[in-house]
């Protein structure tokens, strides 16, 4: 089922909201998932009429809507509160500063961020709760008996009166995973749904970028908690990466990998390798694949009677790709080299069994993007795409007789994307 593609706006509230809304629809997003700070979504103006007409200008822009945020303000209802709290708070939620005054106004905010979402026509709000534990997560000198068992009875005694009020109005919380969060893993989050009595307003703004670096398994989150996964959030990260320019020899290059260094591009000695996931995070090497002259981009996909077919650049050497056949397991591979140097080598498998692919083509007048008929021996190109300069690494999709391909060019005296729409003979 396709889903809504909506932008955060929280990073950008120097930016007035009539500039996201404008900037969010030129980059191609469906909507807005407005922040409750700077002027995006202002819980204290969010009368029956401002609620109509953020929402009327959203509507105008052709733009969705479907949670607001109050991730600042949340933070406040749990933390041991600090002078650090008053660059991230409303001057009426600080205050003085005294730190239970700072919780209780913050609380009475998340309940009336609740009535506005229910004005403004949105039923998940989503947010952060603090911890008064936090800091103990690092149990040195070590926890006292009963120390960890009263921060979640502190999140109880703060957040369920919350929850009631939302649980009333039809509105759901949605607790970002985080660390400083009071529920930062699986574990913390398994206890904290524990802490509320498995509030039926409770649950969690699914964002996966925060547990990589903790080592926590994103994926069996999911399943375990699917059914308390309100909203989503993804982003662009990478973890535990550095680079190490003096890798360069196959040795070299095994032992930063050992180390969990990502290394540049080597000489023709680099070793391709296929791997294997159950869950996206942890990674196998089913095998090294002995493809010379520096193999790099592939593309793999499997046929009808699960053999798998990769289709290789090479850069070094004649520099002519590869294409490789294997059975299942997959550990004995068959290689015949084309006549072609590739770049951004990608195929398809139409449900016949044959396959269409697409690289970059090195011609007398520079390089451009083809398509062609691709076999387990072949690969012969025979259209050549509006292209030059920069460009191919085509995206194929067959869609009703139809071949749809995506790709870059630099042809029109800018890098831009294109998409051709193809005519196959003999469409299958």
């Amino acid at each position: 089922m396709p889903r809504p593609v909506t932008l955060f706006t929280g990073q950008w509230a120097d930016l007035s909201f009539d500039t996201m809304l404008q900037k969010g629809k030129s980059f191609g997003y469906d909507g807005l998932e407005l922040a409750c700070w700077g002027d995006h979504f202002e819980v204290e103006k969010a009368d029956q009429a401002y609620c109509d007409a953020k929402r009327a200008k959203l509507k105008a822009a052709g733009m969705q809507c479907h949670a607001i945020s109050t991730h600042l303000v949340g933070q406040a209802v749990c933390d041991n509160i600090d002078p650090r709290h008053k660059q991230i708070l409303p001057g009426h939620i600080y205050g003085d500063g005294d730190p239970e005054g700072v919780r209780q106004r913050a609380a009475e905010e998340l309940i009336k961020t609740a009535h506005a979402a229910k004005r403004f026509g949105v039923s998940v709000v989503n947010g952060f709760t603090g911890s008064s534990i936090w800091h103990l997560v690092y149990s040195f000198p070590p926890n006292l008996p009963g120390q960890i068992e009263a921060g979640y009875a502190d999140f109880a005694k703060r957040f369920k009166p919350i929850l009631d009020e939302y649980q009333k109005l039809g509105i759901r919380y949605a607790l970002e995973v985080h660390p400083t969060e009071i529920a930062f893993d699986i574990a913390s989050a398994e206890r904290a749904l524990q802490a509320v009595d498995y509030h039926p307003a409770f649950g969690f703004n699914y964002d996966p970028s925060h547990f990589g670096y903790q080592g926590v398994d994103y994926i069996k989150f999911i399943h375990q908690f699917k059914d308390r996964i309100f909203h989503v959030h993804m982003k662009d990260v990478a973890w535990g990466i550095s680079y190490i320019p003096q890798a360069r020899t196959q040795p070299a290059a095994k032992a930063a990998a050992d180390k969990g260094h990502k290394i540049e591009p080597g000489p023709a000695d680099w070793k391709l390798k296929l791997v294997k996931s159950t869950n996206g995070f942890d990674w196998e090497v089913v095998e090294y694949l002995d493809v010379p002259g520096f193999a790099n981009e592939s593309t793999v996909r499997f046929l009808p009677d699960d053999m798998m077919v990769a289709f290789v650049r090479r850069e070094a050497g004649n520099k002519f790709g590869w294409i490789g056949t294997s059975k299942p397991p997959y550990n004995d591979w068959t290689w015949t080299e084309t006549k072609h140097r590739l770049g951004g080598p990608n195929f398809i498998v139409l449900a016949d069994g044959s396959m269409i692919a697409g690289s970059r083509e090195h011609t007398e007048k520079g390089s451009r993007t083809a398509l062609g008929r691709m076999t387990t021996t072949s690969y012969d190109p025979d259209l050549l795409l509006p292209s030059s300069g920069d460009n191919s690494y085509p995206g194929l999709v067959f869609h009703e007789g139809k071949l749809w391909v995506s790709y870059y060019s630099s042809h029109e005296g800018k890098s831009s994307i294109y998409l051709a729409e193809i005519e196959l003979p003999n469409p299958k």
